[in-house]
């Protein structure tokens, strides 16, 4: 465990480092193109692509080592379950022969792990049933502690952000007056009731025109009808005056 621990830490120490040349590589590229370089900028992008696949893989493999790792500390404290050691040795197997090409050293130490694994195991005959070593995505009962600890998450951050402000209370809003203008009345509307104000007039409202002349006619009619030639003048007034007859003028 001990060995397989070490060499968990070295290759994330290579995993820092591609991280570190991965952002140089896009600092480069990004510089090139600014200075219009575009087989320079295709270069970096194209070795970018190629640290990112080895970043990946180094990932994986740290996973399948931690994987390892775990397991191997549940079988210490469980010594009757040693059999499920078997899915775990050929996992590391299979991460060994993929690792040998690109850091070989740590390949080494990986097959040195596994044969030790090996002797335990065919040192030991224990029956179980079924393994319980997850490999590929998670089984039923690693998806509830996934939830679990995602809705751990989730009300700590709930925790964390400020409390909303307390609702604003919305006034209501004033009926709107509406003035109606209307020819002879005044309306004013207040929701749904209208109150109406409406100067009478008199029926028999005539023209200031029309009353001067009838007051001058009932004159006329009043006087001696004999006198035809005042009768004139008056009306040969009016028609000038257009309907329109001074009191005052007349009396003169």
């Amino acid at each position: 465990m001990r060995r397989l621990k070490v060499q968990q830490h070295q290759i994330r120490q290579v995993s820092f480092r591609l991280k570190s040349r991965d952002r140089a590589l896009f600092e480069t590229c990004v510089h090139a193109l600014k200075n219009q370089n575009k087989d320079r900028a295709a270069i970096c992008a194209n070795e970018i692509a190629e640290v990112k696949k080895l970043i990946k893989f180094l990932y994986n493999v740290e996973l399948a080592i931690e994987r390892v790792f775990l397991r191997l500390e549940t079988i210490r404290e469980l010594s009757d379950i040693i059999i499920d050691l078997k899915p775990a040795v050929r996992l590391l197997q299979k991460v060994s022969k993929q690792l040998f090409e690109v850091m070989p050293d740590v390949s080494s130490e990986l097959s040195k792990v596994n044969d030790v694994i090996t002797e335990t195991l065919h040192s030991t005959k224990v029956r179980t049933g079924a393994s319980i070593i997850p490999i590929g995505d998670a089984n039923p009962a690693g998806k509830e502690i996934l939830e679990e600890a995602s809705d751990f998450l989730e009300r700590e951050m709930y925790e964390k952000l400020p409390e909303p402000p307390a609702a604003i209370r919305i006034l209501e809003e004033t009926p709107v007056r509406q003035m109606v203008a209307l020819a002879a009345t005044c309306s004013q509307v207040i929701g749904e009731e209208t109150v109406e104000s409406q100067e009478r007039s008199s029926q028999d409202r005539f023209s200031f025109e029309e009353s001067e002349v009838q007051e001058v006619s009932l004159e006329i009619g009043k006087t001696d009808l004999e006198e035809p030639d005042l009768e004139e003048v008056l009306l040969e007034y009016v028609k000038k005056s257009k309907g329109e007859v001074d009191l005052t003028q007349c009396s003169l």
